[in-house]
């Protein structure tokens, strides 16, 4: 049996490639019955550094749209931290966040959960300066835990969401 699979969090859309028919999520979660999703990101992500900024970068802004509405949403947040290096932390790691939620609502993994299978969602952030690996706490094994995660993250000042992080 295998127990884990790993997601990369860039800046793309993971519903978009959490979805669709026979990918290798499907065999990973249905046939393989993984128990374990890690959502994994990185600090100094130059993908979330180009939605931190304001102008237009052609092709790759759909990629961004994810991360600039996290931005937005929490702008009363980000303005309150003080340095630019603070802003890009705090949103790699709300980009992961935000990707674990959107895993996490997937045709895929509710359909493990409905079917009483267990499958766990983590979110972890890598450090690139020490090499890392950083636990967000936000694991999600049911749709109630998922929902709870969704409702905390959309909270206007996610400094306890990033507290239980630290």
């Amino acid at each position: 049996m295998c127990h884990i699979i790993g997601h990369y969090s860039g800046v793309s859309d993971p519903t978009r490639e959490w979805c669709g028919g026979p990918s290798w999520k499907t065999i990973a979660t249905d046939v393989l019955r993984v128990q374990h999703v890690i959502v994994v990101g990185h600090y100094e992500c130059g993908g979330i550094k180009a939605a931190l900024e304001e102008e237009t970068h052609g092709l790759i802004d759909h990629w961004l749209a994810s991360a600039r509405r996290i931005r937005r949403l929490h702008k009363v947040f980000f303005d309150q931290l003080r340095d630019s290096k603070s802003k890009w932390d705090r949103q790699c790691e709300l980009n992961v966040i935000d990707q674990v939620i959107a895993v996490s609502q997937t045709t895929i993994v509710r359909g493990a959960w409905t079917d009483c299978r267990e499958l766990s969602v983590h979110g972890w952030i890598y450090a690139l300066d020490d090499g890392r690996l950083h636990n967000l706490q936000v694991t999600v094994g049911s749709s109630a835990e998922a929902e709870d995660l969704h409702q905390r993250a959309e909270q206007k000042n996610p400094s306890k969401l990033l507290q239980a992080a630290r």
